[in-house]
């Protein structure tokens, strides 16, 4: 498994040279991730948005889902599902290429206690003031897909994040 660990000097963006060897992916996908990769942590991610960053303007093959923000709501437990049964189904000629960044994993959520419960939780957590290291160890905890458990999902396809 390739890790991709972003770090900025002087205005460049370096990672791990393994996911250009990879044979799977097309120079297009190369460029998308690439991109992504360049652009600050706080940067919001569409499709509109990276398509309106290149020349070409099109990203093909893309499904777009709504999600509840800070507080998962029925739209992020149906758009995680959908992940979910998407990338389960791959294989080891597939390549995933995922990534939260900048508070995003609070859109990607699905647990075992209930959309209600986690909502009740979430909120609890915020009147408390909790720091966004609190709130995410105990999301992690409750959560079947955050803390690697996605990567666990994805296996045994090749899986970038």
């Amino acid at each position: 498994m390739t890790r991709l660990i972003k770090q900025y000097k002087t205005n460049f963006t370096f990672f791990n040279n393994d996911i250009f060897k990879d044979k799977r992916l097309s120079y297009k996908e190369l460029g998308l991730l690439c991109q992504m990769m360049s652009l600050p942590d706080h940067w919001e991610f569409s499709v509109r948005g990276l398509a309106s960053l290149h020349s070409d303007g099109k990203i093909n093959n893309t499904q777009i889902y709504e999600a509840g923000y800070p507080i998962s709501d029925e739209n992020t437990i149906k758009a995680t599902r959908k992940a979910i049964e998407v990338f389960s189904k791959l294989d080891s000629n597939d390549i995933v290429i995922f990534l939260l960044s900048g508070g995003a994993s609070a859109l990607f959520e699905d647990n075992d206690i209930g959309l209600e419960q986690l909502q009740v939780i979430n909120n609890q957590m915020l009147k408390k003031g909790l720091n966004i290291e609190e709130i995410n160890t105990i999301r992690k905890k409750l959560s079947n897909v955050k803390g690697g458990k996605f990567a666990h999902i994805c296996k045994p396809q090749r899986s970038i994040h």
